[in-house]
């Protein structure tokens, strides 16, 4: 019996963490906001981005035209994935543990989450299929830089904390 609980145990710790790590995925931008940007805007809204790749007006406007459906559908699955893990939040904070309830509001969660990123990943593949080669290879550049720079401001502040605590 304590086998069955244990692996229920593990199998719900596996399932927030990789529910966290979906979300932690979902949340990184392929390219950093800048002061004068809007927080939330896709790449090629940042007036920084396009100058950078030079990309041209008609671009953008090819960008916004292959991709407005799937950016409003999006924003609705963005919504709904938000009342989806207030829902979990309300199970995880339940003075009782249901856990038959927090699996399945997991899933819930996590489908959402999935078509959510299936059609992000849409959206950039609309988006980039509208640049050169030469432009998508900076943007991964810049989408580098942006990751490593997020990384080594973690680790700079896991290095100050490790500090305080000394």
């Amino acid at each position: 019996m304590k086998r069955v609980v244990h692996r229920r145990q593990i199998s719900l710790g596996a399932m927030a963490a990789l529910l966290f790590l979906l979300i932690a995925n979902a949340a990184v931008s392929a390219a950093p906001a800048r002061s004068d940007d809007t927080p939330g805007q896709y790449w090629w809204e940042r007036p920084k981005v396009v100058q950078v790749l030079h990309i041209s007006e008609e671009q953008v406007s090819r960008i916004r035209k292959q991709t407005r459906n799937d950016v409003r559908k999006s924003a609705e699955l963005r919504k709904t994935f938000r009342k989806e893990q207030a829902a979990l939040d309300q199970l995880f904070a339940a003075d009782r543990l249901d856990e038959k309830g927090i699996l399945r509001q997991t899933e819930k969660a996590l489908s959402v989450l999935a078509s959510f990123t299936k059609v992000e990943a849409e959206i950039q593949f609309k988006a980039l299929k509208e640049l050169t080669a030469e432009q998508r290879r900076e943007l991964v550049k810049m989408k580098n830089m942006a990751v490593e720079k997020i990384r080594k401001t973690i680790q700079d502040r896991e290095e100050n904390r490790s500090l305080d605590e000394s």
